[in-house]
């Protein structure tokens, strides 16, 4: 029961994390267009 609630905050963090990245990703493809292997 006890790792389950670890693992329950793990993934939680991950998530966290991973939508902290995305939208500093967003900002950074705002800011820098070049950056963006899209852009070529």
């Amino acid at each position: 029961m006890i790792d389950h609630q670890v693992h329950d905050d793990t993934i939680r963090f991950v998530v966290s994390l991973l939508s902290w990245c995305s939208s500093w990703f967003d900002l950074i493809r705002v800011l820098h267009p070049k950056a963006d292997p899209a852009y070529g």
